[in-house]
């Protein structure tokens, strides 16, 4: 569940109205899962912004080479962040051949087709029933068979039903018995940072980078919900040049996030969105949000399960 702008603390630089950061971001380095150093953050290219940032932007970072052959499933960067069932709605099979990826929030959401389903350990088990199977699950199906990607906690910077809510030293403790021996299994399995509530403005991340168990990532996951492509573009920014690492967008809305409404110009968003998420090498796999919160027209699948106008908006921009 993203959050209103105006509850947001705002320790990282005020925003403008296009969500970029107004301070400079000091960059950290986090090893991959398997222990090197990523390249990226060394890489980084400090006298360079993107035309459509101001000089206060934050300065973009390299993209890793290879990150995208590595990462990205099937060299297919577009999916669908969902919820539990949504590969069966009836109009799934539209998108299919233009995505690689989807999550549902469990942690072993089932492939479909060529299109992989994506898991993740939401959350630590203690903020209800959901909470407490996906642990379990996790427990039983995920622990004794890797698969080869798996995303940290849920928005674990806010408070519940929809999101995670754990503190950077409870996450590390849960990262370090959970997570971090999946990335040391056969399996190698790439993991995906915790992703964050709170945007560009997250106090989060680095806190729990920095615990006793110095917790890894391979990817870093993102939450984008903005009213604009340029807004989406500043969350981009800030976490590759903070974190150093890939950037998976694991769920993108076009909200107004001051006032948490639905923005005035859906399709100009998807059309941008997409056209930038494709062009930039330091994203990996990006997702239409379709999570609780937001406005059913904005959702890609109406009640019946058929596609909505923006959902066609989506589908058209992936080429379908």
């Amino acid at each position: 569940m993203p959050v209103p702008l105006e509850q947001a603390s705002a320790s990282i630089g005020a925003q403008g109205s296009d969500g970029s950061s107004s301070s400079a971001v000091t960059p950290i380095s986090i090893p991959s899962s398997s222990g090197s150093t990523t390249a990226a953050a060394a890489e980084a290219t400090s006298d360079t912004t993107s035309p459509t940032q101001s000089s206060a932007a934050p300065s973009s970072p390299a993209p890793s080479t290879g990150a995208k052959s590595n990462i990205t499933p099937g060299g297919k960067k577009a999916g669908i962040s969902g919820y539990g069932n949504i590969a069966m709605m009836a109009d799934w099979t539209q998108f299919t051949p233009h995505i690689s990826w989807y999550s549902d929030y469990t942690p072993n959401p089932p492939d479909s087709g060529d299109v992989k389903g994506i898991g993740m350990l939401w959350g630590s088990g203690s903020q209800g029933p959901d909470d407490s199977s996906r642990l379990a699950t996790f427990k039983s199906v995920i622990t004794p068979n890797p698969p080869a990607y798996m995303m940290g906690f849920y928005e674990p910077d806010w408070t519940p039903p929809d999101s995670s809510a754990i503190s950077p030293t409870d996450a590390a403790t849960l990262w370090s018995s959970l997570l971090a021996p999946l990335a040391t299994s056969p399996a190698h399995t790439l993991l995906g940072s915790p992703s964050l509530a709170k945007q560009l403005d997250e106090t989060w991340l680095t806190p729990f980078a920095n615990t006793p168990q110095k917790p890894t990532w391979d990817f870093t996951c993102i939450h984008a919900n903005k009213n604009s492509s340029d807004g989406v573009k500043a969350d981009v920014e800030y976490y590759a040049t903070k974190y150093g690492k890939p950037v998976w967008v694991a769920e993108f809305s076009c909200m107004n996030d001051e006032e948490w409404t639905a923005c005035e110009d859906p399709v100009t968003f998807i059309k941008e969105t997409v056209q930038y998420l494709e062009g930039d090498e330091r994203v990996v796999a990006y997702g239409y949000s379709n999570g609780d919160g937001l406005p059913e027209d904005w959702k890609l699948f109406d009640k019946q399960g058929g596609i909505t106008a923006n959902g066609k908006v989506y589908l058209e921009a992936l080429g379908g």
